[in-house]
């Protein structure tokens, strides 16, 4: 997973860069929150945690992705038909490891 996503990050900085948009570069303050909180977790509590959130991260990202097949954009469009294959996979990888958890 770190492999595609480092590979989708350049590919979305390249984008960013063709169309003059600043990318952030820190976390909004809730998600570090939410980081610096889970950095406190240990065990089975850590790993539910994590899985629940990439179950329910995953949800979103493939909405967001979906929702960019029809924008102007052919460039954006077309990053988001190759990438979402990718982004199911993960999802359903994240949605069995979720469920041999319980």
């Amino acid at each position: 997973m770190v492999t595609d996503h480092s590979k989708a990050n350049a590919e979305i900085a390249a984008l960013a860069k063709k169309y003059q948009l600043i990318l952030p570069t820190e976390l909004p303050a809730d998600q570090k929150a939410h980081m610096d909180m889970m950095m406190k977790m240990t065990g089975a509590t850590f790993d539910k945690h994590y899985m629940d959130m990439m179950v329910n991260d995953h949800v979103k990202t493939l909405d967001l992705f979906k929702s960019a097949l029809d924008v102007e954009s052919k460039d954006i469009s077309a990053f988001a038909k190759k990438t979402l294959p990718v982004l199911q996979e993960h999802y359903d990888m994240a949605k069995k490891i979720h469920a041999e958890m319980k």
